[in-house]
């Protein structure tokens, strides 16, 4: 277990250094554009996430469905992580009642995972250098998809992307409680979430990477922790016990899970401002 984690920390330490120690600087260009315009030293842009971005500009505005569908899924709570959060349900109740406590305490394990993800990404994100997004970035000249905006993006910074942390640490979970479904899961989040996020301009390739990184990291971790165990167990006791309680606040976690805190941020920001 430990080689394993000190894997992916290295993973994440070795993507987080390329990215702002070795981000290259010099004669990029859009391959898309008309003008052929040459980008010069576009400063913390890697080369891996330029190569993306050249790939995708090819096909950015060529179909109006796919962009726009891109861009709905985007946008849309239920389509981005409801769909993923009704799997835990789904497996918190398996056919034919057959309860078993041990899944039932993975679960609570993957709900503590994806919280404690986006606690640690959203902290990355205020302490990390600050990287502007793709789509807020004018030297890179995007042609971008159809319907898409930054209305709705926030002003922080695009590295790490906390839907990726989020999201991956969640399909770990799932996939360390049910293989084939957190398979699926995968493929999901990697077509849905994470390249959307990429296409549309919300974030660079390097920024995907290193949150998927994250959260695969923190939902082994949890899994494998003794202590996380114990409290596992602890909460599982408490759904049988104080059922009337334990629900509605696993409802509650995992409605905010779905769409990334958004409603408690925006509690918490209104609160903040008039306070």
């Amino acid at each position: 277990m430990k080689w394993k984690l000190m894997t992916l920390l290295f993973l994440v330490a070795a993507f987080i250094g390329y990215t702002f120690i070795f981000s290259q600087k010099s004669n990029y260009s859009i391959s898309h554009q008309t003008s052929n315009t040459k980008i010069e030293k576009v400063i913390g842009v890697t080369g891996l996430d330029m190569t993306v971005i050249n790939i995708f500009q090819k096909f950015s505005k060529n179909n109006h469905f796919i962009d726009e569908l891109l861009v709905f899924i985007s946008k849309n709570s239920f389509f981005k992580g409801g769909l993923l959060i009704i799997a835990f349900w789904w497996l918190w109740f398996p056919p034919n009642n057959q309860v078993t406590s041990e899944r039932r305490v993975k679960i609570i394990l993957g709900l503590l995972s994806g919280f404690l993800a986006i606690f640690i990404g959203r902290v990355l994100v205020l302490c990390m250098p600050f990287r502007v997004r793709p789509i807020n970035n004018p030297d890179l000249h995007l042609v971008l998809p159809y319907g898409t905006d930054n209305i709705g993006l926030d002003k922080l910074s695009s590295f790490p992307s906390d839907h990726a942390v989020l999201f991956y640490a969640i399909v770990t979970s799932l996939f360390l409680i049910a293989r084939k479904a957190g398979i699926l899961a995968f493929l999901y989040t990697i077509i849905f979430i994470t390249f959307s996020r990429v296409y549309l301009g919300f974030h660079y390739a390097t920024d995907v990477i290193v949150g998927a990184l994250i959260g695969i990291t923190v939902s082994y971790f949890i899994f494998n922790n003794k202590y996380a165990q114990k409290l596992g167990e602890k909460i599982y006791g408490l759904s049988i016990q104080k059922s009337q309680f334990f629900y509605p606040a696993f409802f509650i976690i995992s409605f905010e899970l779905a769409n990334l805190f958004e409603d408690m941020r925006a509690g918490i920001t209104f609160l903040t401002h008039y306070a």
